[in-house]
This record gives structure tokens, C-alpha cells and sequence, in this order.
């Protein structure tokens, strides 16, 4: 038993470690038990607890006994925790007969059909495959929504003294890049922890912790799939943990030498500036501050066309020329991406 229980992610370990951060996010390869170990820790703490997937579909299943995430808790330690639905897109778990719920979970495509409900008995959050798979379509303001769900949970649990709410975000490596690493703005963070194997990040000023999680009980490399896929970005992101399909030939540090500011664009709080090499053509995009007289402020509509007939595709034809390099990957792929990010383009 205390062999299988070294297998699983304890998230709990985080929150007493860190106290003060209020976010966690923890992203691995395949199979470290996140979800048995947020599930367990919450349960046998007695911690009321919101569990979130991304569709109302994901929800339905949980509440069927062959897909209840339940199950493996109640083989290990004889329990008997079931989830039943509550109403559409809301399930409740409960303990054998019990009448009063422990926990809920609840699909985000949902979020916006409840209004002025009252959750103040939660305690955590958890959002599960936060990074949604490969081809896997989603709310591009998805970031938003469950900001807006945090903040209809928390109410005014600061205000009477109480500890401001957790919220937990748990994933596998697959993108850098999605609507909730934008809007909490943690894709560079993230990539840098990526290129240098960093398992821990704590942003203390912002209380967010970063934890890559090195092992699985699942992700052997001794199994024959490993063996069939080694060498592949597949491999590398379920075996490894990496984000091993966001590319990151274009991303590096620049002196600024003989570069001359042309352009200076801010997007989701953060402004980035533009140089061009004054003899051998190179641009350079970064944050260090340069005095140039044209800006855009793409959280204004028209600024977002201006840029992209301006500059957009002058820009992205340099990055496939090589010509073109970035100090994070934030704002390579800001401008990479650009008609995806913006798409009324």
C-alpha cells in the first residue's frame, strides 16, 4: 500500500508547502495520478470540493458507475464514494448512502446556463485537462469563464475572514499555448520550465505555483508502446512530460545593437516591442522598451486589423524565412498564430 501510494501526485504536499498561493497548476506526462490524489486528499480531509471537465458529456459519464474516477479510491481504501447527477451538467459525490454531498463536479460548457448560485461551502477547485488534447475544439474564452466561475465560488469569502478559494489546474503536456495560459498569462513561465527541465516555479508575487511532475505510474518506457513510438513528439510528451509540439527554433536572446524600433504592440496587459536590424535585415520582437511613434493596443478592435495590415503577414513571412526571432514564446506566437488568436481576421 505505501508503495502504491508514492506513485500519486499529492497536491495537497503543494498547498501546505506553499500556503500563500492560491493557484496551482501541475502539468506531466501521462499517469502520475493527479486526479486520484486531488479526489483522495480532498475526501479523507473532509474538504468540499468543485471538480471541473470541460464538457457536459464528460459529466454524464463520470456519473456511470464503469467511468466513476471514484473507483480507484474505493479499491484502495475500501470506501464507497459514488458520483450521482444532480441536475444537467452537475453531478454530486457522495458516500455510500449519504444524502449530503462531499464534493461536486461540474461541466464548464455549462458554467454560464447557472446563475447566482451559492457554493460558499466549497473550499477547492480543480480543473482537470486544462490544456485540452490535440484537435480537441474549445472556448477560446474559456480562460474568462472560469475566472468568472472562481470569482462566483469565492464571493466574499476574503472579506469575512476567510482563506481566499484554490484553484488547481491539472494537465498533460501537450500545448503551451490555450485560452487559460494566455489569460493567466503562464506560456512563457511554462516554456522556460520546459527547456530546462525546472520541476518548481513559484511566482510569489502573483501566488502561483508552476510543478512539473517528472514521474508516472503508468508512463514506463520499458512497455512495448514506448518501444513502438520512441523517438517521437508523442513519446516525448506522454513519456517525458515535455511540450514536445510547440517549436522553439525561433525563440532566442537578440542584442539589441544596431536594431532600430519600429512598432510596439500591447496584448492582454503586456507590451512588446519591434526592432529591425539596421543592416542586415533581421527583427526582433522582446519586451525590452524601445521609443518608437506606432502603436497598437490589441485589446482594440480596430488596432488588431491595422497590425495585421500593416505588419501581420509581413511578420509571419519572416519567421518562415528565418529572418525573424523572439525573446519568449509568448510573443512568437502572438504574431505566429496571429489570424488564429484573432479569429474575425
Amino acid at each position: 500500500m505505501e508503495k502504491m501510494k508514492k506513485q500519486y501526485y499529492d497536491v495537497f504536499k503543494d498547498l501546505e508547502d506553499y500556503p500563500e498561493a492560491t493557484i496551482i497548476e501541475a502539468h506531466s506526462k501521462r499517469g502520475p495520478g493527479k486526479t486520484y490524489g486531488f479526489l483522495w486528499g480532498c475526501l479523507s480531509r473532509g474538504i468540499t470540493f468543485l471538480y471541473l471537465k470541460r464538457t457536459q458529456k464528460d459529466i454524464e459519464l463520470l456519473a456511470l458507475d464503469d467511468f466513476n474516477p471514484l473507483k480507484p479510491i474505493n479499491r484502495d481504501h475500501g470506501t464507497e464514494y459514488r458520483m450521482e447527477r444532480i441536475y444537467e451538467g452537475i453531478n454530486g459525490v457522495y458516500d455510500g448512502d449519504g444524502a449530503v454531498p462531499k464534493g461536486y463536479c461540474l461541466a464548464m460548457s455549462a458554467v454560464h446556463k447557472y446563475k447566482g448560485f451559492d457554493m460558499s461551502q466549497v473550499q477547492i477547485i480543480c480543473l482537470d485537462e486544462y490544456i485540452p488534447q490535440l484537435g480537441e475544439r474549445i472556448n477560446r474564452k474559456e480562460g474568462d469563464l472560469l475566472l468568472d466561475l472562481y470569482m462566483t465560488v469565492n464571493r466574499d469569502r476574503e472579506e469575512r475572514g476567510e482563506p481566499p478559494l484554490k484553484l488547481i489546474l491539472f494537465a498533460n503536456a501537450t500545448e503551451l499555448f490555450c485560452p487559460i495560459t494566455e489569460t493567466f498569462r503562464l506560456v512563457d513561465d511554462l516554456a522556460e520550465m520546459n527547456a530546462t527541465g525546472e520541476e518548481v516555479r513559484y511566482l510569489e508575487d502573483r501566488g502561483i505555483l508552476l510543478r512539473w511532475i517528472p514521474y508516472s505510474a503508468s508512463a514506463n518506457k520499458e512497455t512495448a508502446i514506448y518501444k513502438a513510438m520512441a523517438g517521437t513528439k508523442w513519446a516525448e510528451m506522454a513519456f517525458e512530460g515535455k511540450f514536445a509540439y510547440n517549436d522553439n527554433s525561433r525563440i532566442k536572446k537578440v542584442p539589441l545593437k544596431n536594431m532600430v524600433c519600429f512598432a510596439d504592440l500591447t496584448y492582454n496587459g503586456k507590451t512588446y516591442y519591434l526592432y529591425h536590424h539596421s543592416t542586415n535585415g533581421l527583427f526582433y520582437m522582446c519586451t525590452s522598451r524601445g521609443q518608437s511613434e506606432d502603436h497598437y493596443d490589441l485589446d482594440i478592435e480596430a488596432d488588431v486589423r491595422r497590425f495585421y495590415l500593416q505588419y501581420g503577414i509581413i511578420l509571419r513571412n519572416e519567421i518562415s524565412d528565418g529572418n525573424m526571432f523572439f525573446s519568449d514564446y509568448s510573443s512568437y506566437n502572438l504574431i505566429f498564430n496571429y489570424s488564429k488568436i484573432f479569429k474575425k481576421l
